[in-house]
């Protein structure tokens, strides 16, 4: 199968925070845009870069339907944390 790079154009961003003692919980919604008629989204890697912050959960919602995705690693990151 032959894959297509489609860059999808940042509608909007919107950021909520949420300080509880020590602890801020942080939640983005990133709203894309696929202007492409031809080439559907099948099959798509997103990399947030973070230095510091701990990721428990990705979701992406797509034409109304949520997506949860698998958060992995990074290479720089400790194994034991």
């Amino acid at each position: 199968m032959k894959r297509t790079r489609v860059l999808l154009p940042l509608r909007y961003v919107n950021i909520k925070s949420e300080i509880r003692g020590a602890t801020v919980k942080t939640v983005m919604e990133l709203n894309y845009h696929n202007p492409s008629r031809e080439v559907a989204l099948r099959d798509s890697t997103f990399t947030f870069p973070l230095d510091g912050p701990i990721l428990t959960k990705f979701e992406a919602i797509i034409d109304d339907t949520a997506i949860i995705t698998q958060v992995r690693r990074g290479e720089n990151d400790a194994e034991d944390e």
